[in-house]
Parts: structure tokens; sequence; C-alpha cells
């Protein structure tokens, strides 16, 4: 009898094991899954982009920006401050802000610069320069880099209420279009997300 159940534990045992080191299923999903939780998520980021982005391109297409000093079909100059997570989660908000930038620059409305990359870039030339890396006949000259003439600002921010076991999620997205030139701005929008999740009893 003591023989059986020790052989069973040792099997219970490997079978656990084995259990254990088995890798776990993996699927694709599509990207526009339903929602699993009351957070902010993959689906609704690109959503948010797609419509920020639309809604500009309508608004600045409909737009004489001569009221601004640009001539007609110039692409000013823009910049893409880092949009500021306003929320109790923990946001990549430089892969929002690097999605953004990407879809803004399939539009073709502007010209871009980015002030991190470009102080990086002028740290890295001064540094090469003073260490005899480069031919000064081939050196690029101070003061030819294109300064923005406009910049997106942006936040996201959030009110949650919880009510028994009900927890319900409101996020707003706020982007802000300025022309650094007149300090006026040019054009804003937001994007709303509510979302509802309810706890289990057990």
């Amino acid at each position: 009898m003591k023989k059986l159940m020790y052989v069973s534990m040792a099997a219970l045992t490997g079978a656990l094991i084995s259990g254990c080191a088995t890798a776990p299923a993996a699927r694709e999903v599509t990207l526009d899954r339903k929602p699993m939780t009351h957070k902010i998520e993959p689906q609704d980021i690109r959503r948010t982009i797609t419509a920020m982005v639309e809604s500009m391109q309508q608004d600045i297409e409909s737009e004489d920006l001569s009221n601004y000093g640009y001539t007609i079909g110039s692409k000013p100059v823009l910049d893409i401050e880092d949009v500021k997570n306003n929320t109790s989660l923990h946001l990549d908000m430089k892969s929002f802000t690097d999605s953004l930038r990407t879809a803004l620059q399939k539009t073709r409305m502007f010209r871009f610069v980015s002030r991190a990359n470009a102080t990086a870039d002028i740290t890295r030339a001064n540094e090469d320069a003073l260490g005899g890396l480069v031919d000064p006949t081939k050196a690029v000259p101070m003061g030819q880099q294109s300064a923005a003439q406009m910049v997106i600002r942006g936040t996201v921010s959030e009110m949650k209420n919880r009510e028994g076991r009900v927890t319900d999620a409101y996020y707003k997205f706020s982007l802000q279009l300025w022309d650094r030139r007149t300090g006026e701005q040019v054009w804003a929008e937001e994007q709303e997300i509510r979302k509802e999740s309810v706890r289990p009893i057990f």
C-alpha cells in the first residue's frame, strides 16, 4: 500500500513539474479586440491618434494659414512635445508621441524637427569636432538647423469612480497646435474614452 502511494505521489510530482515546464499557449489577436479592462489599451491609443490626425488634417486644409504668415502650399516646421500623462496609469507616452509623429508625417502637411534630437545631434557634433574625428572642411556649420515654427502640446487625464464592484473610468486625450511666431492656437481636439469593469464576486 505504501509502495503504491509513493508511486502515485511520484507520478503526481512528475506531472506537476511537466505542467510547469510547458510553454503557455499563444495566439495572434486582432488589433481591434474587445476591451479586457477599464484601463487604456493599445486599440484605444491607435483609435485616438487616428481620430486626432484626421481632425487636424480636415481643419488645417480648410484653414487659411496665410493668416499666420505662411504662403499657400507651404509646410510649416513642426515639433511635437512629449504628451503629458496626468493619469494614475503607467503609459508609454514616448511611444504615443512617436506614433502621433509618424501618423502626421504621412499627411505631408508639415516638415519635422525634434528639439530633443537636435540637442543630441549638436552635442555629438561638438564632441566629434573637439576630438578631431571630423574633417573641418566637411563639418556641418553651426546655425544650419531649422527652427520649429509650430508645436503640438498635449495631455491625457482621467477620472475614476468605484461603486461596489463597478469601476467607471473616463479618459480624455487633449492636443493643441500652436504657432510659435504669433503665440496663437491654430487647432485643438479632444478624444474621450469611457470604460466600465465589474469585479467578480469571488
